[in-house]
């Protein structure tokens, strides 16, 4: 493999990656947009049967592009986390403005 096609490809990469930010982070309002919701409807900041089933939806995608289950819901689990933690600082920042 030349240099240049090396290059090429990682700079292919990037473009990739800066893709997949920009969708996680349109992910990251929609979630915190859900936060506010459950907040002001007094909900559960975490929903295990909604978590449970989008893993085995996204388990079958992955399956269907070829992707390592195992690792697309070891992803998700640790975004998941993450709103979930979103989800308690935006309940906690609700209650201190009531």
């Amino acid at each position: 493999m030349k240099k240049t096609e090396l290059m090429s490809l990682r700079s292919k990469l990037d473009k990739i990656d800066e893709k997949l930010l920009k969708v996680l982070n349109q992910r990251f309002n929609i979630t915190r947009q859900i936060g506010k919701l459950k907040a002001e409807k007094n909900l559960p900041e975490q929903d295990k049967n909604r978590e449970n089933e989008k893993l085995q939806q996204l388990a079958t995608l992955a399956k269907e592009f070829k992707i390592d289950q195992e690792f697309i819901q070891k992803l998700y689990r640790l975004i998941f986390k993450q709103v979930v933690s979103e989800h308690k600082q935006i309940k906690r920042h609700s209650l201190t403005q009531t």
